[in-house]
């Protein structure tokens, strides 16, 4: 299964109503390539909060598994404290996890790692690697690299292409770490997405006006701004950027309710609505 559209959640939706009338063992997590692991461990906290809530947590066996070198790692080498709070997360919640593995094989009862394990699996989510969408696939005049994103320059402008743009996902981000045994990918998360998107918006209105300097940010210098789910708890992510060298990057949890999460949600539906996205 995989969580990332709404029909693949309508559908893990349903195998899960399934599921709990025979439950199992369960492997969460993302395979090697994958850079959105964040929206896994969000799944994954999620669901063990629903298999407490259904009554069937002591019937199944939670797997992680994930191409992070350490857990927290995200992509980005981590946060401060991330890995030790993560760890602490795992153990308390009972979760096995297996880090800095790929997946060779799903099969109906199991998933099979890179590194040899077999897990027994009557369900699985896996989060994979994103591509470009076909039109891109099929623009050959683009020059997109294998995974088909659009390479730009920090003005989100396509490297030689003038009038091509690209925001949010569909940027090209040439991951900053060195990659292991296990290749990761890099967070294209909401926030990154809404900062080009603006910046895309404001210079493609410069260019057709002719006016001013176009507006330049590189991608891993956007500041990092995210809060994630954990079973009606939560996670604060805050740093200057995405990538190191930050000058300061703090994870805070909330482990009473996931105010700040629930509050993102409807201010950011709250602004989109009434046409007021350029509020922060």
């Amino acid at each position: 299964m995989y969580i990332g559209t709404p029909t693949g959640a309508m559908s893990t939706r349903a195998k899960l109503e399934e599921f709990k009338k025979k439950p199992g063992p369960i492997v969460i997590g993302a395979t090697q390539g994958a850079g959105c692991m964040g929206a896994a461990y969000e799944f994954l906290f999620n669901l063990e909060k629903w298999l407490r809530d259904q009554k069937i947590r002591k019937k199944v066996e939670l797997h992680w598994v994930t191409p992070e070198p350490y857990l927290g790692h995200f992509g980005i080498d981590g946060m401060p404290l991330g890995e030790a709070m993560l760890t602490k997360f795992m153990d308390m919640f009972n979760i096995t996890y297996h880090t800095g593995v790929g997946v060779n094989e799903v099969t109906a009862t199991s998933v099979i790692l890179s590194d040899g394990t077999v897990i027994d699996s009557e369900f699985k989510m896996l989060m994979p690697p994103f591509t470009g969408v076909d039109f891109i696939e099929n623009s050959p005049g683009l020059n997109c690299p294998a995974n088909q994103f659009i390479p730009t320059l920090p003005t989100y402008r396509h490297e030689t292409l003038t009038n091509v743009w690209a925001a949010g996902l569909a940027v090209n981000v040439a991951p900053p770490l060195e990659q292991g045994e296990v290749p990761f990918s890099v967070p294209k998360t909401g926030y990154p997405s809404d900062v080009t998107g603006k910046i895309v918006a404001n210079n493609v209105i410069k260019t057709i006006k002719g006016t001013g300097k176009l507006e330049e940010k590189a991608w891993g210098e956007i500041p990092g701004l995210c809060v994630m789910d954990a079973g009606e708890k939560e996670v604060i992510i805050v740093s200057n950027s995405l990538f190191k060298p930050r000058v300061f990057a703090l994870m805070i949890p909330n482990v009473i309710f996931d105010f700040f999460k629930v509050f993102l949600e409807k201010y950011f539906m709250w602004k989109i609505r009434r046409g007021l996205s350029y509020l922060p």
